[in-house]
């Protein structure tokens, strides 16, 4: 067996076996290079890196799940951002942005589809009519940046629809350049309010 190199330790004591440089006040009087088998714990532990340079294989699939969670609720939000502004949702919720108590009043249609300026929210809308107006808002997953909306009818401005089937585009008295188009199923709740 290979002999340790022999600099003096701080208490008289010989270089710890198998780690050059390195004194061991615990085993002393060691000369001989053990295997790693049979190595003294402070060996092994001392040669042990504390901070790994690169991501072990048994990290890679925890830490991936939750960078692609992470990156998919921020295109999602960003997305929803996009979309209401090319939409025009945003320029109608600093109009008619806080429906109050008439978010529960009225006859609903779930999961209505709308057109809104050149958006589709197809399937993600609640419609409810009363006879004071209307109230809409997205369903939970398109809610950033799209805060419900309740518009009162003496607001609403109907456009003859184009085409068979079609139903009508709304417009907006005090926010031009935003217009609705419901389908028809969701049309057929406001047609006797209009």
């Amino acid at each position: 067996m290979r002999q340790a190199s022999t600099i003096a330790a701080p208490r008289e004591g010989r270089l710890c076996p198998g780690v050059v440089e390195a004194p061991c006040l615990d085993c002393e009087g060691i000369t001989e290079n053990p295997s790693l088998d049979e190595a003294h714990p402070s060996i092994v532990s001392s040669q042990r890196k504390p901070y790994p340079t690169r991501m072990d294989r048994t990290e890679l699939p925890a830490a991936f799940p939750l960078l692609f969670l992470a990156s998919f609720v921020g295109i999602w939000i960003f997305v929803t951002w996009i979309a209401s502004r090319a939409s025009g949702w945003h320029r109608l919720a600093q109009r008619f942005g806080s429906p109050g108590p008439f978010a529960l009043v009225g006859e609903r249609v779930r999961f209505a589809s709308a057109q809104i300026g050149w958006g589709n929210y197809s399937g993600a809308i609640e419609l409810r009519a009363s006879t004071s107006g209307f109230y809409v808002a997205p369903i939970w997953a398109f809610r950033p940046f799209h805060p419900p909306l309740f518009v009162p009818w003496s607001e609403i401005v109907v456009h003859p629809a184009r085409g068979p089937g079609a139903a009508p585009w709304l417009t907006f008295r005090s926010v031009p350049g935003a217009r609705i188009r419901f389908s028809r199923r969701a049309f057929t709740l406001l047609r006797p309010y209009l």
